[in-house]
């Protein structure tokens, strides 16, 4: 922290040479710059949206989606400014969008004020690369969080920072300087993701830069990468001799990390500093750029990010159009600037059911509010014998009131909610509620509120059994914490053998205007005392509960609320519908057809997949390897050819075991040769959206599998328990199985290179898979 005294001289001495100094680059693209990257990038979303997106975007009620909002374009460049300039709004308030600042109104002067707080990782600067990275995966689930939560001008905030570090690596770093002209898939997708790939990173004690300053003011700065061969030889000629003349081992570490880096190519970026804190620091500063170069530079042989005013400090920083490589650093900047933005609404659209106001929220159209607009509960049966007073009462209903009695032996159910902003409201009593044998309870839908109740998060639910219009008893007391997790339902376990569902629909108002809590709560018991419901837990599919329903007239329900604290989570219904876990204490009962169903032949008939003797089609889920096909090697190799050997990669990229990975990665290799196979790795793992789409087709793959197990009743096949949460990971093992050995690999790589057509890689993951099902279940 500079003492007040020292910041007065500084400040006199910059107001002095004010005219100078507002030409330094603030490390960073210039403001200008920044500002129109994200604009263009920006402009160009909506039209790398996924079809089926970009479709719904058109028909939102009212006028079509077609680009950012006016305002959300402000809001996003002005909050990518605030990292060079300092934001002057309110930076902890959510809900206030981030103000530059400015210095008697320049807000250049307010970025050389700002020079000496700035954070090096928010701007990739020295060699902070994976720091750098890092802040951007929690600036990404920042994001998330605030666009599911509703908070737009929050993610507006952050998206607006997380884009100017992400244009700044280009800027900064070496990338471009070593031939790179592709966007860095590694740049904010885990807390080490630079341990692995290419270009590595710049080990601490490698010289990555050599300093030569000839003339006064007339300095210079050269990458080692960037030297002619023949410089190169020189460096290490002298490095030679140095350890010659002293062999020490400082100089042959010295001389080893400059043969590395020569050969390597590693990634680094440049140190911003500024000479000293005093006046005459400072206006030495202006004359001696060299002056006072920290330890990094002089002792480790480390980059200058390098700046300009009136005098030039030598650097690697591309932030103008005068700096070498600006024109490159610039246009993967747009790039990647632009697949961060698109990667988000992907997969805002692929966690959430109801992601058009999040996605709506982002691009600055937030018209409308979110309510629930009805609740949809299943309700399982009692054990024999609970609950028969309500039966002998319906009974006895029969004898006073005739038939109409008699609908009571069915159950009615009285579904409320609460939360912080909803008072206590209930939705209409479902009479005769029907018993379910899909769903294995009685299932209440009613819409909640004449228009629907606001969309909050932490919403409290009580479900009540209703006896002639009258409340009888609680069926269960809990909270949920987030009803749009509830995908396609929330669950809780009354019992060990009984769980209680719960279901969301919602909708997008352009105005909520129905009642709202001006008090606390009390209709339910205090937030400590309700337990939770869990969301689904994702990756199974609807399933046929082997479990009987309770005895004819006795509805049943539970006599108390349910136990604090206890818990159950339900795998999601690959297909979104609502469907309760089969019952893991009941025995199953394989189909009469079992026998039959056993063969091979039986089983590819009910399954029906696309595999690799019936792979005709467009896949379903694996993308066109477009990357591969528009390059100088797709062309080369042809259309054919070019289109398997994507599969090919886009298979290997999806299997999850490491070693089976790699041995898949070397049947390609040897199929295709070095130049084929590192050319299409190069390009596919390169581009970000590509890769994780290839990614996330394996997991929809599996999910399809399991859909298709359960609903032939082949599952009834497996080994019991087998609900459907355990038949997702069960597909991937039995997809390793079949890729145990390198011959079982070099198999399932042929397929995808021999034959008339392409074999793709979802119909090869179908192909595996069939056969590890069909091998589980003859034992083999």
């Amino acid at each position: 922290m500079k003492g007040h005294a020292m910041s007065l001289v500084r400040r006199a001495v910059a107001v002095a040479c004010f005219v100078a100094l507002a030409a330094v680059d603030s490390s960073a693209f210039k403001f200008e710059i920044h500002v129109a990257i994200t604009n263009e990038a920006l402009g160009e979303v909506v039209a790398n949206l996924p079809a089926n997106l970009k479709q719904m975007l058109q028909t939102v009620p009212g006028v079509p989606i077609t680009s950012f909002s006016n305002i959300a374009i402000r809001e996003i460049g002005n909050a990518n400014k605030a990292r060079d300039t300092g934001d002057c709004g309110n930076r902890d308030d959510v809900n206030v969008a981030a103000v530059p600042c400015t210095s008697w109104t320049s807000e250049s002067k307010a970025a050389f004020d700002y020079l000496s707080m700035e954070p090096a990782s928010d701007h990739f600067d020295n060699e902070a690369i994976q720091v750098s990275s890092n802040q951007i995966s929690v600036a990404r689930n920042d994001i998330l969080a605030h666009l599911r939560a509703g908070r737009y001008v929050a993610a507006r905030k952050v998206l607006g920072g997380a884009l100017h570090a992400i244009q700044d690596f280009y800027s900064h770093t070496n990338y471009v300087e070593i031939g790179y002209r592709i966007i860095e898939s590694r740049i904010g997708t885990g807390d080490d993701s630079f341990s692995q790939g290419i270009p590595r990173l710049a080990r601490s004690n490698e010289p990555v830069c050599v300093q030569v300053t000839p003339l006064l003011r007339d300095p210079q700065e050269f990458l080692i990468t960037q030297l002619s061969q023949e410089n190169k030889q020189k460096l290490i000629n002298a490095a030679d001799k140095l350890v010659e003349e002293n062999n020490t081992l400082l100089n042959r570490t010295r001389r080893d990390a400059i043969k590395n880096v020569i050969a390597d190519r590693p990634l680094t970026s440049g140190h911003f500093f500024f000479p000293g804190d005093s006046a005459l620091s400072i206006a030495v500063m202006l004359f001696l750029p060299n002056n006072g170069d920290p330890s990094e530079i002089t002792d480790l042989g480390k980059c200058r990010h390098g700046w300009q005013a009136g005098v030039v400090q030598p650097g690697i920083n591309k932030d103008g159009p005068e700096r070498p490589g600006h024109a490159e650093a610039r246009k993967l900047a747009k790039e990647h600037t632009m697949r961060f933005i698109v990667d988000i609404m992907r997969e805002i659209r692929a966690s959430d059911p109801d992601y058009m106001p999040e996605i709506l929220g982002l691009m600055g159209h937030e018209r409308g509010t979110r309510v629930i607009e009805s609740v949809r509960v299943g309700v399982p049966g009692a054990p024999n014998g609970e609950s028969w007073d309500t039966a002998l009462g319906s009974a006895l209903g029969f004898f006073v009131r005739g038939t109409q009695g008699l609908k009571n032996i069915q159950p009615d159910v009285l579904v409320c909610v609460e939360s912080a902003h909803l008072p206590g409201t209930c939705a209409n009593v479902c009479e005769d509620t029907d018993w379910s044998i899909d769903l294995n309870a009685y299932v209440c839908a009613q819409p909640v509120g004449p228009t629907g109740v606001l969309y909050e998060p932490d919403l409290r639910v009580l479900v009540r059994e209703v006896d002639f219009g009258q409340p009888r008893r609680v069926i269960a007391s809990f909270r949920v914490e987030d009803p749009a997790k509830c995908d396609p339902f929330c669950s809780l376990a009354l019992d060990p053998d009984r769980t209680i569902w719960i279901q969301f629909q919602f909708k997008l108002v352009s105005r909520y205007s129905w009642r709202s809590r001006t008090t606390p709560p009390v209709t339910f018991p205090p937030i400590d005392g309700i337990p939770i419901a869990t969301p689904s837990s994702g990756g199974g599919s609807p399933s046929r509960p082997s479990a009987s329903p309770p005895p004819s007239g006795a509805p049943g329900w539970p006599s108390a609320p349910a136990p604090s604290g206890t818990t159950a989570s339900v795998p999601a219904s690959a297909s979104g519908s609502f469907a309760p876990p089969a019952n893991p204490n009941a025995r199953t009962v394989a189909p009469s057809s079992a026998a039959r169903l056993r063969t091979p032949e039986a089983i590819d008939t009910s399954l029906g997949l696309r595999d690799a003797d019936s792979c005709t089609g467009a896949d379903l889920f694996f993308p066109q390897g477009t990357v591969l096909a528009r390059s100088p090697l797709g062309q080369q190799l042809g259309q054919d050819q070019t289109n398997r050997l994507y599969q090919a990669a886009a298979f290997a990229m999806a299997v999850s075991d490491t070693a089976t990975k790699q041995n898949v990665l070397n049947a390609i290799q040897s199929k295709v040769g070095d130049d084929a196979f590192f050319g299409a790795m190069t390009l596919v793992i390169g581009d970000i959206q590509q890769s994780r789409t290839i990614v996330a087709a394996y997991q929809e793959v599996s999910k399809y599998l399991v859909g298709k197990v359960v609903s032939t009743g082949l599952n009834q096949m497996l080994q019991p328990p087998r609900p459907p949460s355990a038949l997702a990971p069960e597909v991937d093992r039995w997809i390793l199985k079949r890729l145990a050995t390198a011959p079982l690999v070099s198999e399932a790589v042929d397929r995808m290179f021999t034959g008339p057509q392409p074999i793709s890689a979802e119909c090869t993951i179908n192909q595996l898979a069939k056969d590890g099902f069909t091998d589980v279940v003859n034992g083999r």
